[in-house]
């Protein structure tokens, strides 16, 4: 209860945490709702009950900011990631179109290079050739006269279980880096 006061929630509701407990969302720039976590069993169940958080923030299709994403959750070190850019309005839909004269970014060349990088009306794309340099976490911006208008971060994450689905037959303590979104930059 302290931390949600301390966060600045006025109301808040625990839920009980089982295996039933799903969490489904639809990201900026996607177009379905998508299952985030794994339920015990692997999959949804049919509940009786559901939390449902619906935006009333009216859509204006100006562009806001940029909602940048990666062709895959996962990557390896060494290897290539596709990056998309869409056009956001404040309230997170589709905007009519991204900004003149947006290029992408990686915040640590060390990491590798952007290259193919394309704009057409409310979308962009890119491709980031990384090395095989591990660091925790570096991030991808789309920017627009030196401010950030999108951000994705990447943090990295070690599994120890050769089984992992994402990477079949790898070995123990394969390191792999999964992407997180980052907080959206505007003008």
């Amino acid at each position: 209860a302290r931390m949600m006061v301390a966060l600045g929630c006025v109301a808040a509701i625990q839920l009980d945490e089982g295996g039933s407990s799903t969490y489904i969302s639809q990201r900026e720039g996607e177009k379905d709702l998508s299952m985030r976590n794994v339920p015990a069993g692997g999959s949804e169940r049919v509940v009786s009950g559901t939390i449902l958080v619906v935006s009333t923030v009216a859509a204006s299709g100006e562009f806001d900011h940029a909602a940048v994403t990666p062709n895959d959750e996962y990557y390896t070190p060494g290897s290539s990631v596709s990056l998309t850019a869409d056009a956001m309005d404040f309230s997170g839909a589709p905007a009519k179109a991204l900004p003149e004269g947006v290029t992408f970014t990686v915040s640590d060349e060390t990491m590798g290079t952007i290259s193919e990088t394309a704009v057409s009306g409310r979308s962009a794309s890119a491709k980031h050739h990384g090395t095989r340099r591990r660091k925790n976490t570096a991030g991808y911006s789309l920017r627009r006269r030196s401010k950030d208008r999108g951000r994705l971060v990447r943090e990295i994450k070690r599994y120890k279980n050769a089984g992992h689905p994402g990477f079949p037959g790898t070995p123990p303590f394969y390191s792999a880096f999964r992407f997180l979104r980052q907080s959206h930059y505007t003008s």
